[in-house]
C-alpha cells in the first residue's frame, strides 16, 4: 500500500486543491488550485513508478500544462507553477542524481518543477537554483509520511451546517434598526445603548459593552456590515460551531469595546463593524494555518484585506477605528487560543 499518497491527497483537498483525472492508469495523481494570478499544478507520483515510465509520466505533465494554458485566461490567470512531486520510502540514489542535476528553467507563463522527497531522510531534494518551497507545499511533503501529524487539518463536521447564529444576529440587527429609526428617537437610543465612558463609568450602563454593536448609524452603515457580517460570519460560524461562534462573538464585542475605550474616548460608538474586524482577524488565523479552505481566501489575500480596511477606517471621518483594531486582535486571540487547545488535547489524547 503507498504510504505516502492517501495522508498527502487529505491535505491537499483541505488545502484547496482539486484533483484532476490526468492519468487512467492510476501513475499519477493531479490536482490544481488557483490563487490569482498564479495556477499551482501539482502532480504525485512515486519514485518506482516515475523510473519505469519517466517518458510517460512527463508526457502526462505536458498534457496538464497546455490543458492549464489554454484556459489561463477564463481564469484570470498569468501563471503557472506545474509542480512533478516524486516520493518514496526510501532513497533511490539514482533518482536523487537524476533531481539534482536537472536544470531549473524559470519561463512565462509556466515555471516547471521536480521535487523528489524521500521519507526515510525526510528531504526534498530539487534542481540547482529551484525552491524547495512552494506555497506551503513543502509542509504538506514532511507531514504526509507515515505516523506524522497532518499540517492541515480536514473541515470539521459543523462546516456544512447553516449559520443559524449569524443569520439571527443579521435579523435582530434589522429589527433594532427598523424599530429604531421609526422610534424617531435614534439620538436618545445611540445615548443610552451606544458605547461611551459616561455610559460605562458614570451612568453604569454595563450592557452598552453588548448593545452598542446592535445598533446602526444609517442605511449605509447597517448594509455594509451585515454584508460583511454574513460572509465572514458564516465561515467562521461553520468552523468553530454554534456555541464557540457565541463565544467569538462575545470576545469581539468585548476587545473592541475595550479598545475604543481606552484609545478612542471622544463621543459615543455605535455599530457591528468591531465584531466584523474580529472575524477577519480569526479567519485571518485560518487562512494562515488552513489555506483558503477555512476562509474563501489565501494568507497574503486576507492579510491584504485586513491592513486595507484598517487603514480606510483612519481616513473615513467619524470612524471609530480603535474598536477594529481591538476587534481584530481580538479575533487573533481567539483563534489561536481554540488551536492551541485543540493542539494540546490532541497531544495529550496521543500520549
Amino acid at each position: 500500500m503507498d504510504p505516502f499518497y492517501p495522508q498527502a491527497h487529505q491535505q491537499l483537498l483541505a488545502d484547496g486543491y482539486h484533483p484532476i483525472p490526468a492519468d487512467p492508469g492510476g501513475m499519477v495523481h493531479a490536482y490544481y488550485k488557483i490563487e490569482n494570478p498564479v495556477v499551482y499544478a501539482i502532480l504525485l507520483c512515486s519514485g518506482k513508478a516515475y523510473a519505469a515510465n519517466q517518458a510517460a509520466i512527463h508526457t502526462i505533465a505536458k498534457q496538464l500544462e497546455e490543458h492549464l494554458q489554454k484556459q489561463l485566461n477564463s481564469l484570470y490567470c498569468s501563471r503557472i507553477f506545474r509542480l512533478l512531486l516524486l516520493y518514496d520510502l526510501s532513497t533511490d540514489t539514482h533518482l536523487v542524481e537524476s533531481v539534482e542535476s536537472a536544470v531549473f528553467l524559470p519561463a512565462d507563463p509556466v515555471h516547471q518543477l521536480i521535487w523528489y522527497y524521500t521519507m526515510d531522510t525526510d528531504c526534498i531534494h530539487v534542481p540547482q537554483g529551484a525552491p524547495n518551497r512552494l506555497a506551503g507545499l513543502e509542509k504538506i511533503c514532511h507531514t504526509s509520511a507515515p505516523e506524522q501529524t497532518p499540517a492541515i487539518r480536514p473541515l470539521p463536521p459543523s462546516a456544512h451546517a447553516k449559520p443559524m447564529v449569524t443569520i439571527g444576529l443579521l435579523i435582530l440587527i434589522w429589527l433594532i434598526f427598523i424599530g429604531v429609526s421609526l422610534s424617531g428617537q435614534e439620538g436618545m437610543i445611540w445615548q443610552t445603548f451606544g458605547l461611551s465612558r459616561e455610559n460605562l463609568f458614570v451612568q453604569h450602563r454595563l450592557w452598552c459593552i453588548f448593545t452598542y454593536g446592535l445598533l446602526h448609524g444609517g442605511l449605509e452603515h447597517i448594509l455594509c456590515n451585515s454584508l460583511y457580517l454574513y460572509v465572514f460570519g458564516s465561515r467562521a460560524e461553520r468552523y468553530f460551531g454554534h456555541k464557540k461562534y457565541i463565544l467569538l462573538f462575545v470576545t469581539g464585542c468585548f476587545t473592541s469595546a475595550l479598545s475604543s475605550l481606552l484609545f478612542h474616548p471622544a463621543g459615543v460608538s455605535i455599530g457591528i463593524s468591531g465584531v466584523v474586524f474580529t472575524l477577519i482577524g480569526t479567519l485571518l488565523c485560518l487562512s494562515r494555518k488552513g489555506g483558503a479552505s477555512y476562509s474563501g481566501m489565501n494568507f497574503h489575500t486576507f492579510l491584504l484585506l485586513a491592513l486595507s480596511s484598517l487603514t480606510m477606517g483612519f481616513l473615513i471621518p467619524q470612524t471609530d477605528n480603535w474598536g477594529h483594531i481591538g476587534g481584530f486582535f481580538g479575533g487573533i486571540f481567539f483563534c489561536w487560543l481554540v488551536l492551541h487547545r485543540q493542539n494540546v488535547h490532541k497531544h495529550s489524547v496521543e500520549k
